[in-house]
This record gives structure tokens, sequence and C-alpha cells, in this order.
């Protein structure tokens, strides 16, 4: 019996560990994303997300940065989802909207994930734009980080819509926990140790 509750005080102990280590790293991560420190790069990716809120955050925060002169292009990425058309299509709408410039939108419209929205992203542009700023929440940044860098993206800032005031709140203890998960779920594809 004092075995066992030895081993669980350990894996409390490990697993709190991991939830501080995730969230200080998370912190300075979020809190290096300033628009002001960013520096011009080849493109501006924009992540899909499956709510119209959260798309509309992330389609304002990329218009903002093309607008300030960061990339020549943005690339929307996300799949149909939740919406009749793909979220891609989705926040090229609400940015044609917003906006009466030429904007230079490229479109993937195939992915319904965040590995699959780096993978073919970097896939449509054939490599060629290997430094980007990609766009998301704030919960998400981290371990998008990890998947564009194990995508081969070799220039990586990131932009976060809780920068720019327009983020959505009304979950960020479901989010953040959600996202923990998955990115513990990732390390091994991060680390090479299994294919993705």
């Amino acid at each position: 019996m004092k075995r066992k509750l030895k081993i669980l005080i350990y894996i409390i102990i490990i697993v709190s560990f991991l939830v501080i280590a995730f969230y200080e790293s998370s912190v300075f991560v979020f809190n290096h994303s300033n628009i002001d420190n960013l520096k011009k790069a080849d493109a501006i990716i924009v992540l899909g997300s499956g709510y119209a809120s959260s798309a509309k955050n992330r389609a304002t925060a990329g218009l903002a940065l093309y607008q300030k002169g960061l990339a020549p292009i943005i690339v929307l990425s996300g799949g149909k989802t939740n919406y009749p058309v793909s979220e891609a299509k989705f926040m090229a709408d609400y940015i044609k909207s917003k906006s009466n410039e030429k904007i230079n939108l490229l479109l993937e419209e195939n992915s319904t994930s965040t590995y699959q929205n780096f993978q073919n992203v970097f896939n449509q542009i054939n490599g060629s734009k290997k430094s980007i700023i990609f766009v998301s929440d704030n919960f998400h940044i981290f371990r998008s980080f990890l998947i564009a860098k194990s995508i081969g993206f070799s220039q990586i800032q990131w932009y976060s819509t809780e920068n720019n005031g327009t983020a959505d709140r009304t979950k960020p203890f479901l989010d953040n926990f959600n996202e923990f998960l998955k990115t513990i779920n990732f390390l091994p594809v991060f680390l090479h140790l299994k294919n993705a």
C-alpha cells in the first residue's frame, strides 16, 4: 500500500511539473509575439479554427500583419469542418469584406488538423517560403511552433490573436488543457520517435 501511495505521489509531482513547465514556456512564447518585434517574412500563415469568432479573429490579425508589410502573401489554411465552405474560404471572404485593397491570398482548403495545415501549406508552396509568421490563438502557439519546425519551416515567428484585442476568451481553461494534452501527444513526433 505504501508503495502505491509513493508511486501516486511521484505521478502527481511529475504531472504538476509538466503542467507548470508547459504554462511557463507558453507564457514566454506568447509574451514574445508582439507585432512590433516581428521581422519581415516570406508568408503569413493563418491557421483555421473550428469556431467562427476565432477564425474571424485570426483573419483580422493576419490582415493587420499584411497591411503592416510583414509579408507579401497571406496563406489561409483550413478545410471544410463546421462551415458550409472551407475555413480558408470563410476567412478569405471575411478579409475581403474588411478591406478595399487588393490582398495577395493563397487558400489551402484540405486540412483538418494543425499538422495538416502546416504540411499542406509547405507542400502547396513547394517549401519555397521558409520564413513564416503564423497566426493562431495563445493556447495554440506552442504546439503550432513545434509542428511548423518539424515540417521544415526554418524561420518561424508567431502572432497571437490575444495581441490585437480580438481574442475569444470564453473557454480558456478547457482550450489550454486540451492543447496541453495534444502537445504531450505530439512530442514523440517532434523528437522523431514516431511518424505523424
